[in-house]
């Protein structure tokens, strides 16, 4: 969960509040439903947890209803492991979870950053396309 509260200070998402309750809820939910629609992978180093990749399946999208798409929700690395092998073999992971649950694509995100500029290339290399950009606006 603390990994979960570092990424969020870390986003565009910063403002908004983090309620320890739904955040145990969502790593207990995805740890849990590994084998259905929903996975969380970890990176490890020893018994400490640096990093995690949330995801789930998906068909609901207008465009995409015809396909079985697994969707990051969340995928974070503590930044002294970032860029390591073992960081990207979170995706690797995450890819191979949805192989296994015959998964047709994989939607992945990243913020617009300067480490999301790293992020997008990492991601143009392993065969991603960039497919969409969204926009975020505080209603008040």
């Amino acid at each position: 969960m603390e990994l979960i509260k570092s990424a969020a200070i870390e986003s565009p998402y910063s403002k908004f509040s983090i309620d320890s309750a739904y955040l145990h809820l969502f790593v207990v939910n995805h740890l849990e439903g590994s084998i259905t629609d929903k996975v969380m992978v970890l990176l490890k180093d020893g018994d400490k947890i640096v990093g995690l990749l949330a995801g789930i399946i998906d068909n609901a999208h207008p465009m995409t209803y015809s396909c079985k798409v697994a969707n990051e929700l969340i995928w974070w690395v503590d930044p002294h492991y970032r860029g390591s092998p073992d960081s990207f073999a979170l995706i690797e992971a995450y890819e191979q979870w949805a192989k296994e649950l015959k998964c047709t694509h994989i939607h992945l995100a990243h913020f617009e950053n300067d480490l999301g500029k790293k992020v997008s290339k990492y991601y143009k290399n392993m065969g991603y396309k960039k497919v969409e950009v969204s926009y975020l606006k505080e209603l008040t």
